[in-house]
């Protein structure tokens, strides 16, 4: 899961075609990309590992897991857009938790968590196309799959707002 880039700062470039969940014909990845992406197996749990969110309005946003109590970035959400193969993704908008106290909390993946923090909304000012790699995967289990940054993520659904 290491990675040279941010995860501020994302593009991909793609040339693969991918079924759509629920479909039996292959269209292209620019067809494709909307919907919720989750990284790795495709059940659900107490927390959600990391998730991309395509939309067909050329949004999209990207939830870190919350396996990880302490972290202060929340998500990210930009804009992106398929041109010669290549998706391009651009930071607008971050949420980050400000505040609060941490405290030992067992229940926790490594026993510590953010407690009474605020969810605030911070702008990017010095919003750019940035790029990732991009490339398709054997499904997992009967679920689309597809590489960012050399991370799986499966589609749960052709519905961004889903889960």
């Amino acid at each position: 899961m290491k990675s040279n880039m941010s995860p501020l700062f994302l593009v991909a470039a793609v040339s693969i075609t991918l079924p759509l969940a629920g479909q039996g014909s292959a269209p292209t990845l620019a067809k494709s990309i909307a919907g919720y992406w989750q990284e790795g197996s495709p059940g659900t749990s107490d927390a959600r590992p990391s998730c991309y969110r395509f939309f067909n309005d050329g949004n999209f946003s990207f939830e870190l897991s919350q396996y990880d109590e302490t972290k202060r970035i929340l998500s990210l959400h930009g804009t992106y857009r398929i041109q010669d193969g290549v998706l391009l993704l651009v930071i607008t908008h971050r949420f980050e938790l400000q505040g609060g106290s941490v405290v030992w909390n067992p229940q926790a993946r490594n026993g510590w968590s953010i407690e009474g923090g605020k969810s605030v909304k911070v702008i990017q000012t010095n919003s750019q196309e940035e790029e990732i790699s991009l490339e398709a995967c054997p499904p997992i289990g009967k679920r689309p799959c597809i590489k960012i940054g050399g991370d799986k993520y499966s589609q749960l659904s052709v519905n961004p707002k889903a889960l």
